[in-house]
């Protein structure tokens, strides 16, 4: 039996994403990517109307597809995912949120692959693991002194008001205005809390 994983991790408002850009807060999902020669064709379906100037290939009831071409080497999350050799194989936007799912060779390189969103995302959060034998996992808030009182006060904080929710019930702004906080300290003190969570929840 290998040690492989399937992970599934959320990215808000993300940089470099043209689906996501088009979504805005509605929904779409990517449904084909190839490159060739330093190019990526993209293509991928949004429920309603959208405004955007990319080719709309096909469309159905309140489906529609569009097709766009790009350079590579954009670092948008997909890309920053499979420079860890993790195949992607699933993308989606849901209320400004990207969730990307793909496959890893231990959770030590899960662990890789969230640090390396984070050095270019704000917002990364692991939403649910799944493990050899089928046995899906999420991350729970860890006890002990792994995180200073701080952040576990923010994390609790953010937790009970929706932040970790999928639709999100809190923004960061919402948060760090409950906490007290400036928004850029509330950002800092999550990432760095989650974090740790990450690495002891792999065992890093």
């Amino acid at each position: 039996m290998t040690g492989g994983v399937r992970a599934e991790v959320a990215v808000d408002r993300p940089d470099a994403c043209t689906i996501s850009d088009v979504c805005g807060d509605g929904r779409g999902a990517l449904l084909g990517r190839s490159a060739n020669d330093g190019v990526v064709h993209e293509e991928f379906v949004v429920e309603g109307d959208v405004d955007t100037p990319l080719d709309e290939v096909y469309a159905d009831g309140d489906e529609h597809v569009y097709r766009f071409t790009r350079d590579a080497g954009r670092a948008c999350p997909c890309e920053r995912i499979e420079e860890w050799d993790c195949p992607v194989v699933d993308a989606r936007v849901e209320n400004g949120s990207l969730f990307v799912t793909f496959h890893a060779p231990d959770r030590e390189t899960l662990g890789d692959v969230v640090d390396t969103l984070g050095e270019s995302h704000e917002d990364v959060r692991v939403v649910r693991i799944l493990g050899a034998g089928g046995e899906t996992t999420t991350p729970d808030l860890v006890e002990g002194d792994v995180l200073t009182e701080r952040q576990r006060r923010l994390v609790s904080l953010a937790a009970e008001r929706g932040y970790y929710d999928t639709p999100r019930e809190c923004t960061l702004t919402d948060l760090a205005d409950a906490a007290g906080v400036s928004k850029s300290t509330a950002s800092t003190t999550l990432h760095r809390a989650e974090e740790q969570i990450v690495k002891r929840f792999l065992g890093a």
